[in-house]
């Protein structure tokens, strides 16, 4: 089964597109899907469509309501509202799942056709104080850790960080607070163990001496929830010892909803340097503590972590490896198989000038890495792939199958606009 889906699963694609003479959404037209040269299937699609004029929340809201489908074949999309810097409504994002589209083959849709009766349960938060759990139904998708900064609990609550549930009630397959082995890996983490700033160094890895990674809150203007798809996105605060901060964090997590045994997860991260860096910050360290990386539950300690790599990685010694698009983690958790791919998109700061590198330990963490400067007033945005999927629903586990994967997820199907039927 596993197999079935290469070339394919989960390939979320943007595509800017243009209606061509119309003042507004309203009136009848196609979107025409182009698989290209891979053949897809479950195959998330992100289209933004464009006007010459703006469109008013009227137009936009007949479509933005749960049960939207597309047509033929009443499939479920997602129609989000996005404003322009005037906060009026000037286009629309259409979020849904490709089932099937073979290499070469072309596919028209209608929008509008409104077939779904009964709405399945979709995306929700459950939030507390110190966590934000994403839910579909009664399953849990992840967790946000997000305790606020204890200088007397320096230790727990040092950074904010994901972590992500299972598929057979066996909770989360991450470590998080109190792991016994490098207690500051957690979940899905991001920091430098040389972030340089103002002549000092502050360790956004490690988070010694007083250094915190400080959740300020969540952004719930750039929230979402739907059947289909779903956004969270935070700002945190990195400081030194002395409370100034460093580097401004903005995350934005995307959850699909694929299909069973599958959780895809877009990670999008834009870096400022803040105030009380005084100036430019440099992204120092080593590709064992520095970068984006993911930890495995303690469990999978003592070597049991295998990886899959694409056939260009180059082995440069202590589980570093260069020419590294992505890596794929292999492990059990209480007896059942996962396999977890962590993808670089080649367009992120370092993987642009082939700096990037991954570091891979056989206890379960990995993750991309790369010397950077963020420049004072120059953002650093970033973006990944991470897919959990379940080893008995999809035990596939070649190079050229996970190849395939990060492949579709760079190289796009073509969404244009036309006229309808």
């Amino acid at each position: 089964m596993f197999r079935s889906l290469a070339a394919a699963l989960i390939c979320v694609i943007t595509c800017i597109v243009c209606m061509a003479a119309r003042p507004a959404l309203a009136g009848p037209f196609a979107l025409h899907v182009e698989a290209g040269e891979v053949d897809r299937k479950l195959c998330p699609v992100t289209v933004e469509l464009k006007v010459p004029g703006e469109l008013t929340l009227d137009e936009i809201n007949a479509w933005a309501k749960p049960g939207a489908a597309l047509s033929p074949g009443n499939i479920p999309v997602h129609v989000e509202p996005v404003k322009n810097a005037d906060g009026k409504v000037a286009s629309a994002r259409l979020y849904w799942v490709e089932s099937a589209l073979k290499a070469g083959e072309k596919k028209v849709y209608k929008i509008g056709g409104w077939a779904l009766d009964a709405v399945p349960a979709g995306f929700q938060f459950e939030d507390t104080e110190t966590t934000r759990d994403l839910k579909q139904g009664q399953r849990s998708i992840w967790r946000h850790d997000v305790l606020k900064y204890d200088p007397a609990k320096h230790v727990e609550t040092f950074k904010h960080f994901h972590q992500v549930y299972g598929f057979h009630d066996d909770g989360l397959i991450t470590q998080g607070i109190g792991g016994k082995q490098f207690p500051h890996h957690r979940g899905l983490y991001m920091g430098w163990n040389k972030t340089g700033a103002g002549g000092k160094n502050y360790d956004t890895w490690h988070c010694s001496n007083g250094v915190a990674l400080k959740h300020r809150g969540f952004a719930s203007e750039r929230d979402m929830l739907g059947y289909v798809v779903s956004r969270s996105a935070s700002v945190a605060d990195w400081t030194g010892g002395d409370g100034k901060v460093i580097v401004v964090e903005s995350r934005e997590v995307t959850t699909w909803n694929i299909a069973p045994g599958v959780t895809a997860m877009d990670f999008a991260f834009k870096l400022t340097a803040g105030e009380g860096a005084g100036g430019d910050v440099k992204l120092d360290g080593d590709p064992q503590h520095a970068g984006f990386q993911f930890r495995a539950a303690g469990e999978v300690g003592d070597g049991k972590a295998k990886y899959v790599r694409p056939v260009s990685a180059k082995d440069k010694g202590g589980d570093v490896w260069a020419d590294c698009e992505w890596v794929v983690a292999t492990f059990k958790i209480k007896g059942k198989p996962y396999a977890v791919a962590h993808f670089d998109h080649p367009a992120n700061p370092g993987t642009d000038t082939n700096q990037t590198v991954y570091s891979t330990r056989n206890y379960g963490r990995f993750g991309a890495f790369a010397k950077l400067d963020l420049k004072k007033d120059q953002p650093l945005a970033f973006s990944y792939r991470v897919l959990v999927l379940d080893g008995e629903k999809f035990p596939e586990q070649s190079t050229e199958h996970f190849q395939a994967l990060h492949d579709a997820w760079t190289k796009p199907v073509k969404v244009t606009i036309g006229p309808g039927q």
